[in-house]
């Protein structure tokens, strides 16, 4: 998380379900925070979209310039529906 162009850690706990019949695991979703998976390819997109070009961005988030494009491409349509 950024504040004030400085990175910031927040800690959070969460509760873990086990199912005993299954043995399925599952976390305790909290409201506003979206999986690393979700949150990612959204920040990628909003930097691209500020001028930051594919292949710094890449670099620096350590990544390739096409998936920085693709993260860009599925982000962009998501934001047209």
């Amino acid at each position: 998380m950024k504040i004030r162009n400085r990175h910031r850690f927040l800690k959070i706990e969460a509760r873990k379900s086990l199912c005993l019949e299954c043995g399925h695991q599952s976390r305790q979703r909290l409201l506003g925070i979206l999986p690393a998976s979700e949150a990612f390819p959204r920040a990628i997109f909003h930097q691209h979209l500020d001028g930051i070009n594919r292949s710094r961005l890449g670099r620096r988030e350590g990544v390739g310039a096409a998936t920085v494009e693709r993260y860009f491409a599925f982000q962009f349509r998501m934001s047209r529906c």
